[in-house]
Protein backbone atom coordinates (compact mmCIF):
# COMPACT_ATOMS: atom_id res chain seq x y z
CA UNK A 1 0.00 0.00 0.00
CA UNK A 2 1.47 3.12 -1.31
CA UNK A 3 1.94 6.14 1.50
CA UNK A 4 -0.65 8.17 -0.05
CA UNK A 5 -3.36 5.51 -0.05
CA UNK A 6 -2.39 5.00 3.53
CA UNK A 7 -2.75 8.48 4.35
CA UNK A 8 -5.99 8.79 2.12
CA UNK A 9 -7.14 5.79 4.50
CA UNK A 10 -6.23 7.70 7.69
CA UNK A 11 -8.18 10.58 6.88
CA UNK A 12 -10.93 8.79 5.96
CA UNK A 13 -10.48 6.93 9.14
CA UNK A 14 -10.67 10.09 10.92
CA UNK A 15 -13.39 11.92 9.69
CA UNK A 16 -15.84 8.57 9.97
CA UNK A 17 -14.49 9.03 14.08
CA UNK A 18 -15.11 12.36 14.09
CA UNK A 19 -18.70 12.16 12.96
CA UNK A 20 -19.40 8.81 15.29
CA UNK A 21 -18.40 11.37 18.07
CA UNK A 22 -20.83 14.08 16.77
CA UNK A 23 -23.38 12.07 16.34
CA UNK A 24 -23.74 11.71 20.27
CA UNK A 25 -24.27 15.40 20.42
CA UNK A 26 -26.97 14.84 17.24
CA UNK A 27 -28.53 12.07 19.54
CA UNK A 28 -28.86 14.20 22.97
CA UNK A 29 -30.15 17.25 20.74
CA UNK A 30 -32.75 15.61 19.11
CA UNK A 31 -34.04 13.73 22.01
CA UNK A 32 -34.17 17.09 23.84
CA UNK A 33 -35.79 19.46 21.21
CA UNK A 34 -38.11 17.28 19.72
CA UNK A 35 -41.54 16.96 21.08
CA UNK A 36 -42.77 13.52 21.98
CA UNK A 37 -46.37 12.01 21.96
CA UNK A 38 -48.87 12.68 24.36
CA UNK A 39 -50.84 9.45 25.42
CA UNK A 40 -53.68 8.80 27.95
CA UNK A 41 -54.65 5.31 29.78
CA UNK A 42 -58.39 4.46 29.41
CA UNK A 43 -60.10 1.21 30.46
CA UNK A 44 -59.84 -0.38 26.98
CA UNK A 45 -56.50 0.91 25.64
CA UNK A 46 -53.79 3.67 25.35
CA UNK A 47 -54.75 6.79 23.00
CA UNK A 48 -53.10 9.87 21.58
CA UNK A 49 -54.32 12.86 22.93
CA UNK A 50 -52.78 14.49 20.14
CA UNK A 51 -52.25 14.36 16.09
CA UNK A 52 -50.12 11.00 15.69
CA UNK A 53 -49.34 12.82 12.01
CA UNK A 54 -48.13 15.88 13.59
CA UNK A 55 -46.08 14.31 16.07
CA UNK A 56 -44.59 11.81 13.63
CA UNK A 57 -43.52 14.45 11.00
CA UNK A 58 -41.84 17.23 14.21
CA UNK A 59 -39.85 14.10 15.00
CA UNK A 60 -38.84 13.16 11.58
CA UNK A 61 -38.21 16.84 10.72
CA UNK A 62 -36.09 17.82 13.78
CA UNK A 63 -34.18 15.02 12.68
CA UNK A 64 -33.35 16.31 9.24
CA UNK A 65 -32.77 19.43 10.88
CA UNK A 66 -30.07 18.11 13.55
CA UNK A 67 -28.27 15.80 11.48
CA UNK A 68 -28.23 18.40 8.29
CA UNK A 69 -26.47 20.72 10.43
CA UNK A 70 -23.76 18.03 11.75
CA UNK A 71 -23.24 17.18 7.96
CA UNK A 72 -22.81 20.76 6.99
CA UNK A 73 -20.21 21.46 10.62
CA UNK A 74 -18.34 18.40 9.12
CA UNK A 75 -17.63 19.46 5.64
CA UNK A 76 -16.82 22.71 6.66
CA UNK A 77 -14.38 21.66 9.35
CA UNK A 78 -13.16 18.20 7.01
CA UNK A 79 -12.68 21.36 3.98
CA UNK A 80 -10.51 23.58 6.79
CA UNK A 81 -8.61 21.03 8.18
CA UNK A 82 -7.84 18.28 5.61
CA UNK A 83 -8.17 19.93 2.21
CA UNK A 84 -4.94 18.40 1.30
CA UNK A 85 -6.24 14.93 0.68
CA UNK A 86 -8.48 14.15 -1.75
CA UNK A 87 -10.82 10.74 -1.62
CA UNK A 88 -10.77 10.17 2.34
CA UNK A 89 -12.33 13.28 3.68
CA UNK A 90 -15.34 12.39 0.71
CA UNK A 91 -15.78 8.78 1.75
CA UNK A 92 -15.18 9.68 5.26
CA UNK A 93 -18.23 12.18 5.11
CA UNK A 94 -20.74 9.82 3.34
CA UNK A 95 -19.90 6.96 5.09
CA UNK A 96 -19.25 8.65 8.55
CA UNK A 97 -22.34 10.82 7.85
CA UNK A 98 -24.84 7.50 7.36
CA UNK A 99 -23.56 5.93 10.48
CA UNK A 100 -23.42 8.57 12.11
CA UNK A 101 -27.52 9.39 11.51
CA UNK A 102 -28.25 6.23 12.53
CA UNK A 103 -26.16 6.17 15.79
CA UNK A 104 -27.84 9.33 16.16
CA UNK A 105 -31.08 7.55 15.91
CA UNK A 106 -30.65 4.98 18.19
CA UNK A 107 -29.34 6.98 20.79
CA UNK A 108 -32.04 9.40 20.80
CA UNK A 109 -34.94 6.88 21.01
CA UNK A 110 -32.66 4.93 23.78
CA UNK A 111 -32.77 8.40 26.18
CA UNK A 112 -36.42 8.31 25.17
CA UNK A 113 -39.61 7.29 27.10
CA UNK A 114 -39.32 3.24 26.92
CA UNK A 115 -41.41 0.74 25.34
CA UNK A 116 -45.43 2.10 25.27
CA UNK A 117 -46.60 -0.87 26.65
CA UNK A 118 -44.06 -1.06 29.51
CA UNK A 119 -44.63 2.53 30.31
CA UNK A 120 -48.41 2.08 30.23
CA UNK A 121 -48.66 -1.03 32.44
CA UNK A 122 -49.59 -0.38 36.25
CA UNK A 123 -50.90 2.95 35.19
CA UNK A 124 -54.61 4.05 36.12
CA UNK A 125 -57.12 5.22 34.07
CA UNK A 126 -56.99 8.57 32.45
CA UNK A 127 -53.26 9.05 33.38
CA UNK A 128 -51.59 10.71 30.36
CA UNK A 129 -47.58 10.15 29.84
CA UNK A 130 -45.32 10.86 26.93
CA UNK A 131 -44.59 8.33 24.54
CA UNK A 132 -41.53 6.83 22.64
CA UNK A 133 -39.57 8.91 20.18
CA UNK A 134 -39.89 7.13 17.17
CA UNK A 135 -38.30 8.10 13.99
CA UNK A 136 -41.13 7.35 10.62
CA UNK A 137 -39.84 8.08 7.45
CA UNK A 138 -36.24 6.26 7.72
CA UNK A 139 -34.84 8.15 4.53
CA UNK A 140 -33.92 11.29 6.71
CA UNK A 141 -31.09 9.41 7.98
CA UNK A 142 -29.51 10.28 4.32
CA UNK A 143 -29.97 13.82 5.16
CA UNK A 144 -26.63 13.91 7.09
CA UNK A 145 -24.17 12.23 4.40
CA UNK A 146 -26.47 14.15 1.31
CA UNK A 147 -25.47 17.34 3.28
CA UNK A 148 -22.28 16.99 4.04
CA UNK A 149 -20.66 15.90 0.68
CA UNK A 150 -22.67 18.17 -1.28
CA UNK A 151 -21.25 20.70 1.06
CA UNK A 152 -17.87 19.60 0.17
CA UNK A 153 -18.35 19.24 -3.35
CA UNK A 154 -19.09 23.12 -3.16
CA UNK A 155 -16.39 24.22 -1.28
CA UNK A 156 -13.63 22.50 -3.35
CA UNK A 157 -14.97 23.52 -6.76
CA UNK A 158 -15.01 27.25 -5.07
CA UNK A 159 -11.20 26.77 -5.26
CA UNK A 160 -10.58 25.75 -8.69
CA UNK A 161 -7.88 28.05 -10.30
CA UNK A 162 -9.39 30.74 -12.32
CA UNK A 163 -7.87 31.27 -15.92
CA UNK A 164 -5.80 34.63 -15.94
CA UNK A 165 -4.72 36.82 -18.79
CA UNK A 166 -3.53 34.46 -21.51
CA UNK A 167 -5.11 31.38 -20.49
CA UNK A 168 -2.71 30.84 -17.50
CA UNK A 169 -4.49 29.45 -14.30
CA UNK A 170 -2.68 31.57 -10.98
CA UNK A 171 -3.08 30.31 -7.58
CA UNK A 172 -1.23 27.23 -8.12
CA UNK A 173 2.20 27.71 -6.33
CA UNK A 174 0.94 26.69 -3.24
CA UNK A 175 -1.69 24.88 -1.31
CA UNK A 176 -4.61 26.94 -1.05
CA UNK A 177 -6.60 27.20 2.18
CA UNK A 178 -9.93 28.97 3.47
CA UNK A 179 -11.23 29.17 6.87
CA UNK A 180 -7.65 29.51 8.18
CA UNK A 181 -4.71 32.06 8.45
CA UNK A 182 -3.11 32.48 4.79
CA UNK A 183 -1.64 35.00 2.25
CA UNK A 184 -3.06 36.97 -0.51
CA UNK A 185 -2.87 34.82 -3.24
CA UNK A 186 -2.65 37.71 -5.95
CA UNK A 187 0.60 39.63 -3.23
CA UNK A 188 2.26 36.36 -3.33
CA UNK A 189 2.14 35.45 -7.13
CA UNK A 190 3.83 39.21 -7.68
CA UNK A 191 6.25 38.59 -5.14
CA UNK A 192 7.43 35.18 -6.69
CA UNK A 193 7.58 36.53 -10.29
CA UNK A 194 9.79 39.29 -9.65
CA UNK A 195 11.86 36.48 -7.25
CA UNK A 196 12.25 34.36 -10.75
CA UNK A 197 12.89 37.40 -12.56
CA UNK A 198 16.04 38.32 -10.07
CA UNK A 199 14.72 41.28 -8.85
CA UNK A 200 14.76 41.05 -5.01
CA UNK A 201 18.19 40.48 -2.66
CA UNK A 202 18.10 38.47 -0.09
CA UNK A 203 17.62 41.25 2.44
CA UNK A 204 14.32 42.36 0.71
CA UNK A 205 12.97 38.56 0.71
CA UNK A 206 13.60 38.15 4.54
CA UNK A 207 11.64 41.32 5.03
CA UNK A 208 8.57 40.17 2.99
CA UNK A 209 4.95 40.23 3.95
CA UNK A 210 1.63 39.56 2.60
CA UNK A 211 -1.63 40.49 3.68
CA UNK A 212 -3.90 37.86 5.88
CA UNK A 213 -6.51 36.00 3.06
CA UNK A 214 -8.59 34.75 6.04
CA UNK A 215 -12.32 33.75 5.16
CA UNK A 216 -11.01 34.65 1.54
CA UNK A 217 -8.69 32.21 -0.66
CA UNK A 218 -5.13 32.07 -0.08
CA UNK A 219 -1.78 30.54 -0.18
CA UNK A 220 -0.93 28.11 3.40
CA UNK A 221 1.20 30.01 5.12
CA UNK A 222 3.57 27.95 6.40
CA UNK A 223 4.15 26.56 2.63
CA UNK A 224 4.92 30.14 1.45
CA UNK A 225 7.18 31.02 4.74
CA UNK A 226 9.15 27.99 4.12
CA UNK A 227 9.24 28.95 0.28
CA UNK A 228 10.74 32.36 0.87
CA UNK A 229 12.86 31.39 3.62
CA UNK A 230 14.68 28.69 0.88
CA UNK A 231 14.55 31.23 -1.73
CA UNK A 232 16.54 33.46 0.98
CA UNK A 233 19.02 31.59 1.68
CA UNK A 234 19.61 31.13 -1.82
CA UNK A 235 20.01 34.48 -2.28
CA UNK A 236 22.92 34.63 0.35
CA UNK A 237 25.26 31.52 -1.60
CA UNK A 238 24.46 32.97 -4.57
CA UNK A 239 26.44 35.82 -5.83
CA UNK A 240 24.10 39.25 -7.26
CA UNK A 241 24.99 40.32 -10.86
CA UNK A 242 26.84 43.51 -9.59
CA UNK A 243 29.20 41.09 -7.92
CA UNK A 244 29.45 39.14 -11.43
CA UNK A 245 29.88 42.39 -13.32
CA UNK A 246 32.51 43.62 -10.69
CA UNK A 247 34.36 40.33 -10.56
CA UNK A 248 34.30 39.92 -14.32
CA UNK A 249 35.73 43.88 -14.77
CA UNK A 250 38.66 42.80 -12.19
CA UNK A 251 39.04 39.66 -14.41
CA UNK A 252 39.46 41.66 -17.97
CA UNK A 253 41.81 44.27 -16.48
CA UNK A 254 44.14 42.16 -14.87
Amino acid sequence: MSPDVRSELRTGLAVIGGSLVAAVVVGILWRAITPLPHLVTRSDGVYLTGGEPEVAVAADGWFAICSATAGLIGALVVFARMRRARLGPLLGLASGGLAGAVVAWRLGVALGPGNLRDTAKGLAANTQFNGPLKLSARGVLFAWPLTSTVAYFALTAGLEPKPGPGGDKHGQRFPITVLRPGYLITEVDETFVKLDAGQLSADEVRDLHFSSSRWRQGYDGTSVDAAVAAAAAALETTPSRSDQDDESARRSLG
